[in-house]
C-alpha cells in the first residue's frame, strides 16, 4: 500500500503543486522586480513540467524528440 502511494500520480501531483505554491510564496515576498519575475518564471516552468507528467505527455514529447 505505502509503494503505491509513493508511487502514485497523487503524491507527484502534491509534489508539484508545492512546488509550485513555493515558488510563488518566493515571488510575493521577493522586493526586487528582477527577482519576483525569476520566481514567477520558474513556477510557469514547474507547472508545465507538472501538466505534462500528469497528463503523459511527457513521454510523448520525449518520443517526438527521438525521431
Amino acid at each position: 500500500m505505502i509503494t503505491s502511494l509513493v508511487d502514485g500520480r497523487l503524491l507527484r501531483v502534491l509534489v508539484y503543486a508545492l512546488a509550485v505554491g513555493a515558488c510563488l510564496f518566493a515571488a510575493s515576498e521577493s522586493r526586487r522586480r528582477g527577482r519576483r519575475t525569476l520566481w514567477l518564471v520558474i513556477a510557469s516552468i514547474v507547472l508545465v513540467m507538472g501538466l505534462t507528467r500528469l497528463f503523459g505527455w511527457d513521454t510523448d514529447i520525449a518520443e517526438r524528440a527521438r525521431t
